[in-house]
């Protein structure tokens, strides 16, 4: 391990979310892998949309 890297713990593991004027949500984190696609496929169940910005990168 490089001498500023650390080993991740519980409290690395949060998810930031903020509220547009429009009522979109923006969601901002470290997540585990697959960690975002299980939160994507549970708002779809629940018939909401969702959007990644590395969609739009390329």
């Amino acid at each position: 391990m490089r001498r500023y890297e650390r080993p991740r713990t519980a409290d690395d593991r949060r998810l930031d979310v903020m509220f547009d004027e429009n009522g979109g949500a923006w969601f901002a984190g470290i997540p585990e892998p697959g960690d975002f696609l299980r939160f994507r496929r549970a708002l779809a169940a629940a018939g909401h949309r969702t959007s990644m910005t590395d969609e739009y990168s390329a």
